[in-house]
């Protein structure tokens, strides 16, 4: 018969093995988003901070946002939106906002407050970015 310290112990040692496995997924996450984010077909010159040189064609029916073209920022803000959401349920969100929004934009809202105020950021990323997210999965 086990003792109760023996099955503390077990419990203690499968914490730490969900700890680890939780940072992995986490990692594998960024990751991937890094690596779709560098196959962007259609990634703008960046000539500066906050510059940057595309085809104006590019811009005809889409918002004109960095974070929307330039597949980095747009990872930078899928990471930030999930952050403090639970590593194991990151697919699932990211499915259910590839089908709850049918259009070519998805918008990832941040909330947060400074000095009393309620600030709302709304920031498009480009559906076929996700998408692709999906298919190297």
């Amino acid at each position: 018969m086990e003792t109760i310290q023996d099955i503390n112990l077990q419990i203690e040692e499968l914490a730490n093995q969900a700890k680890m496995l939780d940072e992995k997924l986490g990692k594998a996450y960024t990751e991937l988003l890094n690596i779709v984010a560098s196959e962007n077909p259609n990634k703008p010159k960046k000539i500066g901070k906050g510059m940057y040189i595309m085809k104006h064609s590019d811009l005809i029916g889409n918002p004109w946002t960095p974070v929307y073209f330039d597949w980095e920022e747009s990872a930078k803000v899928i990471l930030d939106f999930l952050k403090s959401k639970p590593k194991t349920e990151w697919h699932k969100i990211l499915k259910e906002m590839l089908n709850k929004n049918k259009g070519k934009i998805i918008t990832f809202q941040s909330v947060y407050y400074v000095n009393g105020y309620r600030y709302v950021n709304n920031q498009p990323i480009n559906r076929k970015f996700i998408e692709l997210l999906f298919e190297k999965m």
